[in-house]
């Protein structure tokens, strides 16, 4: 009886060392670049696709939900393959709040606010546009801006059929405060 209780204990501890040591560690950002840009395919996404987003904000502070008159400054910056990338990368932009879900708890929810593309290819996106935040994005709450890079790969298949893949790359975020709620007819608006 002793005998087998040891040898059990003994079994339990190796199956536990082992699990410690076989667990791969995940990859850096910086290495699935690396990776990417060395010709690597990455899960979803094709040779010299995948990026990172270093930086990402929308401008000024506070903007009010719903007045689509004002303007926003959106600047993003990417780490990309350069030249090797087989497209243009465009950025969207999400904003994650936690709402009031039906059970009286809150759960979060995602809205999308913009989409802009890297046309020049230079790891910049500085652009003005009207504010992203329309009337379903909560106003006055903290919410989180998230930037994540995406590029479309048009690859043929061995078939010859084309197919369209995405490649979602490695996301930034950073905290925005909503503002008010603009009231239309109230501040000013039609």
């Amino acid at each position: 009886m002793v005998r087998l209780s040891l040898v059990l204990a003994v079994a339990v501890v190796m199956f536990s060392m082992s699990a410690c040591t076989s667990d791969p560690v995940a990859p850096t950002d910086a290495e699935l670049l690396a990776k990417s840009c060395a010709g690597e395919r990455l899960d979803v996404c094709e040779p010299y696709a995948f990026a990172i987003v270093t930086a990402g904000a929308i401008t000024p502070d506070m903007l009010r939900v719903g007045d689509l008159i004002a303007d926003a400054r959106v600047t993003a910056s990417l780490t990309t393959c350069g030249a090797d990338s087989p497209a243009a990368h465009s950025v969207r932009i999400d904003a994650l709040a936690n709402v009031a879900a039906p059970d009286g708890g809150t759960s979060q929810r995602s809205f999308f606010l913009l989409d802009r593309e890297d046309t020049d290819r230079d790891g910049e996106i500085d652009v003005t546009v009207p504010s992203p935040f329309d009337t379903g994005v909560p106003p006055s709450t903290l919410v989180t801006l998230r930037f994540t890079p995406r590029i479309d790969v048009t690859v043929t298949l061995p078939d010859g059929t084309p197919q369209v893949r995405s490649c979602n790359g490695a996301s930034f975020e950073v905290p925005y405060t909503t503002g008010e709620r603009y009231l239309v007819g109230v501040d000013g608006g039609v």
